[in-house]
């Protein structure tokens, strides 16, 4: 049977699963950040303005994206379109957000590696940024393709919870003592793993 024809309450199911989803990636990004970020509260040592920022917009980026499937479970459906609303100010910001992290990487990396290091580094950064969009301009254009768009916003979660992923690994070491390239390795297999796992499920 095709999402148009599915009854109304397996409509309402595939969202409540979307929204668990997305708190449970959310939860795994934040953990990643933990050692590195969330741990150094209150005082913050070593983080600067630009961290906070984008940091702010990740959960606020990874929020709505969890609040929206809800909304549409429970057919608040008014309250779901001005946060779709809402994103198209929230989004060009998350996008600025990473490249403002992403450049301070950078300059930063700079001082401690050789330049064709920090290029490689950056690299990461620039890629997720362009996915990010390319995602989040698709889901908007299928705004009343509802599977699709639903999709769309999730492979956006998918993107932005690497760098999580990532620290998790290289903190914990879950694998044993692993180099960079082998954490950026690993931390892209279990992110595309888990999209494999979603489209198997579907």
């Amino acid at each position: 049977m095709t999402d148009a024809l599915r009854p109304d309450t397996n409509h309402r199911r595939d969202a409540r699963t979307a929204g668990v989803l997305l708190i449970a990636l959310m939860l795994l990004t934040l953990a990643g950040f933990y050692p590195t970020y969330i741990s150094k509260f209150p005082t913050f040592e070593r983080v600067t303005n630009v961290h906070h920022f984008h940091g702010a917009m990740m959960m606020i980026w990874f929020s709505l994206l969890a609040v929206q499937p809800f909304l549409i479970a429970y057919k608040k459906y008014k309250i779901h379109r001005t946060l779709g609303k809402v994103s198209y100010v929230v989004a060009p910001i998350v996008l600025y957000s990473i490249f403002l992290a992403s450049q301070h990487e950078y300059y930063r990396d700079l001082t401690q590696v050789t330049e064709d290091e920090s290029l490689a580094g950056l690299s990461l950064d620039i890629t997720g940024l362009i996915a990010f969009g390319i995602c989040y301009v698709l889901a908007i254009i299928n705004t009343n393709n509802t599977p699709l768009h639903m999709r769309y916003m999730v492979a956006t979660a998918l993107i932005i919870m690497g760098p999580g992923i990532m620290r998790l690994i290289a903190v914990y070491e879950p694998f044993g003592d692993i180099t960079f390239p082998t954490v950026v390795r690993y931390a892209f297999l279990i992110c595309a793993g888990i999209g494999v796992g979603l489209l198997a499920y579907d």
